[in-house]
């Protein structure tokens, strides 16, 4: 497959804090990147369950999936856009697009960074998204008492 369109992409089953996330994506692709990778913080643990990136200014210089060890590795990955060139460096074997990364970085491509604010939650881990609920209803709470009380 090899459309001629840019692309976005979030995995499925996600929750991404941020609501700029993917219009900071498509300018970064506007301003010349090849891939533009959303970057979050990652919380206590969680880099064990996402991939990972070193950054160097507003390019991402490494990435590994689910390190054991923290390393040197300072954000998770959690979203993408990317011109068609990327599309030739998917292989059907990945088991996601976080895969091709590490190829497009070898190649010289333009793999840029875009800080994103906020947190990223991965639901299809099942205490991730319980921690995620019990924050957003507690931020509902908050919310409430906040309208209730000024």
């Amino acid at each position: 497959m090899q459309p001629d369109e840019n692309v976005l992409f979030g995995m499925p089953d996600t929750y991404i804090e941020d609501e700029t996330c993917f219009p900071k994506l498509s300018v970064a692709l506007a301003d010349g990147a090849d891939v533009a990778v959303a970057l979050f913080l990652p919380r206590p643990n969680q880099h064990l369950k996402a991939g990972m990136c070193t950054v160097l200014g507003n390019q991402v210089q490494e990435v590994m999936d689910k390190p054991i060890n923290k390393l040197h590795f300072t954000h998770l990955w959690g979203a993408m856009a990317w011109k068609p060139v990327f599309w030739d460096l998917l292989q059907p074997e990945y088991p996601h697009v976080g895969y091709a990364l590490p190829h497009a970085i070898r190649k010289g491509l333009d793999v840029r960074a875009v800080k994103c604010e906020g947190q990223y939650w991965d639901c299809g881990d099942f205490n991730e998204y319980a921690e995620l609920v019990t924050k957003l209803h507690e931020r509902k709470e908050v919310s409430e008492m906040k309208q209730i009380y000024g």
